[in-house]
């Protein structure tokens, strides 16, 4: 121990002697080591910390599997006759659990809100192993039971009810119906979410499951849920019994034929989605650190071949090569310990931010902190860099027969030099994989972000609403008056209704269909959506055959509907759609006769493919929620169509008091918002290959000067025999370019690799993309030349003389 801190005070005061070294590797490595501490923290809260329940390795999500045409899709949603009838029957589990994600209009005395909430069986909390912190749980078992308690969120008693002790037995308003409050969630309740879940911000309210089931249809695929596993019982062995008693009840109910069932692990349903991103952004982040290592590594091997004297002195006087080593190795341990505490230090100031570009629906990317996990991986990969950094130097110099005279320092540097060449084409070679990997994710978003949605995103707005009851005709009647006051805004050219918004990338009411008159009986799924008579004028959706739905479609009318290109190519391959008749099951058994198709709209997100869609008028079939899209006059809205929405609140309120407003923006905004999770990727790889780049330079620079040190002697004798300094300045050139062309070649290769890695993230663009290759090959030729530059600028500038009398 007395050694070890004999060998601090010796590297403090050695480091303190070289600042412009320490200062430069402090500088790297707490880049490296920061950035691959903050991604690994936003992977730690995703992807490694448990889920917030109790035993969550029993937990299991329970999708469907729908097959058709010899092609398997799945989907995160069951039946609620299925959850009840594997709740009766199944010997796999101890509990189910099953919700569904909707929002609300939510009344607290006088004030009117418009709430994310779930519609709960009385087993789901307990299947968490979650208890209320105040109150009590949904009493009875199943989706039988309707009564009128409400458990609500921690954020909601706060906000709300202003942290009120005695909130249990107050009323709540829900739809219009009065509620009472039997209890509050702990503070740190995570609902579970899966890929289908419908609104990025956690739910406020649960709600008996009973009070919507019979209107939202028991045998419609929209209902999330999943299960606690019995001791000793595996995922696959709960799946066959699952899938088996599904088969029985599709012998007996046509919905579920062609229907299968399959269990996963609830984490991994989880994070699903962003599980591969985050890895390989881990993994970018990895080589970002080994680059900076390597850097670190040449500027050990000069500043070790600088002390040469030093070391031979030391071993004159005893010194054995392991002194030597473990005072070296120590040197680099405190360099890459500082340097991780400032990237702690740095992290801590950043992480906000990193959280703040994250996908808002990137599960529990609320909670990503610096704990004890990130401090403990941070402490890892710092021992690691340390002696990846020092300890090759350090045994290099050690085992070195330098005696005190400096002669021998040139040659003894030439071996050095080798080495170090090999280094920095390694970095260079990884180098260019980062900026081929940035590249493609910058390439990829500018594609995406160009796609053209099919509905106009310039001058429209939307918001969505919903309605105190869900009787259809009080919900026309509320629609109607929103539409109106929405339309007597000054600046609105026109406004109509829709079920969701676009682009709406999580929310929608998939459901199957039948083709009247077709010879197969199969289901076949499309996402259902209630709009008006104007909705597509405003949107800007072109009809690409047919007619719009008119004023003229109303109750006593025969039932119509306007499809699109996607249905129209998927279900009526060699027909024409129009006139023919198919039946929903949220319209009942009575057919609707189609009469227009629209051109497919990218309503899902710029990047997912059209999804089979049926557009029914909301004359004829009216939910108690939905949105408006408004086109705004540029001119008359000053320019802005933000500006509007304050008057469109003022007019609504003013004309229905009871409705509330929520997620009110722009289409343009909205378009943007889909655009989160490919930005937060491309953002992170492009920093990390920002700063590969920066390594590299710094790098080159410092390994051309250490080389052109060392050939002082040798250019002011070859300046002295004639050679012109342009000459000089050219070979210097010529030796960062050969190392630069070694590198790009290797990074190049390990491109074409790796870049497969990415095609996952990647629209419309191949992970082997001559462009963006060319391009990253460009740029780091460009920084050798960079970087080469001054070294090579003051070689030439030598003066004989003083080299002759430095050699």
């Amino acid at each position: 121990m007395d050694k070890l801190i004999a060998d601090l005070r010796y590297s403090v005061r050695m480091l303190a002697k070289n600042r412009s070294f320490a200062v430069v590797a402090v500088f790297v490595l707490a880049l490296g080591i920061g950035a691959t501490t903050a991604i690994f923290s936003v992977v730690n809260a995703v992807l490694l910390r448990p889920l917030p329940y109790q035993d969550p390795s029993r937990l299991v999500a329970i999708s469907t599997i729908a097959r058709r045409n010899g092609i398997e899709r799945a989907f995160p949603t069951v039946t609620l006759n299925e959850v009840e009838r594997w709740r009766a029957d199944s010997q796999s589990i101890d509990s189910i659990g099953s919700f569904v994600f909707t929002a609300i209009p939510v009344n607290v005395g006088s004030r009117a809100m418009f709430e994310v909430a779930v519609g709960a069986d009385p087993e789901f909390l307990s299947t968490l192993g979650i208890q209320p912190a105040l109150g009590r749980n949904l009493s009875g078992a199943g989706s039988a039971q309707k009564d009128s308690s409400v458990i609500i969120s921690h954020r909601f008693w706060v906000d709300a009810f202003a942290s009120d002790p005695n909130v249990i037995g107050r009323s709540v308003v829900l739809a219009g119906a009065v509620s009472t409050v039997i209890g509050v969630l702990p503070t740190s309740f995570q609902f579970p979410r899966s890929d289908g879940s419908y609104f990025s911000e956690e739910p406020d309210l649960i709600f008996p499951v009973a009070n919507i089931a019979d209107g939202w249809g028991r045998n419609t695929t929209q209902w999330f849920a999943f299960a606690h596993l019995k001791p000793g019982i595996s995922i696959p062995q709960a799946t066959a019994e699952f899938k088996t008693i599904t088969a029985r009840m599709a012998a007996s109910d046509p919905s579920l034929r062609g229907l299968s069932v399959q269990l996963s692990p609830l984490d991994a349903a989880t994070t699903a989605t962003v599980r591969s991103a985050l890895l390989l952004s881990l993994g970018i982040s990895i080589v970002l650190l080994l680059i900076a290592c390597t850097n670190v590594m040449n500027l050990l091997f000069s500043r070790a071949a600088r002390r040469s004297r030093e070391i031979a002195i030391r071993k004159a006087v005893g010194a054995t090569a392991w002194r030597l080593v473990r005072q070296m190795v120590t040197e680099s341990a405190f360099l890459t310990f500082l340097a991780g505490a400032i990237g702690i230090v740095l992290v801590g100031l950043t992480l906000d931010s990193l959280v703040a570009i994250s996908p808002a629906h990137l599960p529990i990317s609320g909670r990503v902190q610096i704990d004890w996990t990130v401090l403990a991986f941070t402490f890892a990969i710092c021992a690691v860099a340390s002696m990846l950094a020092g300890i090759l130097p350090a045994v290099h110099r050690s085992r070195q027969t330098d005696t005190l005279i400096s002669g021998s320092r040139s040659s003894a540097s030439r071996g050095v030099l080798l080495l170090q060449r090999g280094l920095m084409v390694s970095q260079i070679a990884l180098g260019v994989g980062l900026l081929a990997a940035g590249g493609l994710l910058t390439h990829s978003m500018f594609r995406l972000s160009s796609v053209d949605p099919g509905f106009r995103t310039k001058n429209t707005i939307a918001f969505e609403v919903a309605f105190p009851n869900g009787k259809p005709a009080d919900s026309l009647l509320h629609s109607q008056r929103v539409l109106d006051a929405t339309r007597s805004v000054p600046g609105v050219i026109s406004a109509g209704w829709i079920t969701n918004p676009p682009p709406e990338t999580r929310a929608g009411m998939f459901i199957p269909f039948k083709i009247v008159g077709a010879q197969s009986a199969a289901q076949t799924f499309c996402n259902f959506q209630v709009t008006s008579e104007d909705y597509f004028v405003a949107a800007g959706i072109a009809l690409s055959d047919g007619r719009d739905f008119t004023p003229a479609d109303g109750p006593s009318a025969p039932r119509v509907a306007i499809i699109n290109e996607t249905l129209a190519r998927q279900d009526f391959p060699h027909e024409n759609p129009l006139g023919k008749s198919i039946t929903v099951p949220m319209t009942g058994t009575n057919p609707i006769e189609i009469v227009g198709i629209i051109h497919d709209i990218h309503d899902r997100g710029l990047g997912a493919k059209s999804t089979a869609t049926v557009f029914v008028p909301y004359r004829q079939t009216v939910f108690a929620y939905g949105g408006v899209v408004a086109r705004i006059h540029p001119t008359r809205a000053g320019g802005s169509p933000e500006s509007v929405i304050p008057e469109i609140r003022r007019r609504i309120a003013a004309a229905d008091p009871t409705v509330p407003l929520r997620s009110a923006s722009t289409i343009e905004a909205r378009v943007n918002k889909t655009l989160d999770t490919p930005r937060f990727y491309t953002i992170m790889a492009v920093a990390c290959a920002f700063m590969a780049i920066l390594f590299v330079t710094l790098g080159l620079y410092g390994l051309i000067s250490y080389a052109v040190s060392c050939r002082t002697s040798e250019i002011g004798i070859r300046i002295a025999l004639g050679a012109s300094r342009e000459k000089i300045l050219k070979s210097v050139l010529w030796e960062g370019l050969g190392i630069a062309a070694i590198g790009v070649v290797l990074g190049l290769a390990l491109s074409f690799a790796a870049t497969r890695l990415l095609a996952s993230l990647l629209f419309e663009i191949k992970p082997i993309d001559p462009v963006t290759l060319s391009f990253a090959a460009a740029l780091v030729i460009l920084v050798t030349l960079v970087a080469s530059y001054f070294p090579a600028h003051r070689a030439s500038r030598v003066h004989p003389m003083i080299a002759l009398r430095h050699e």
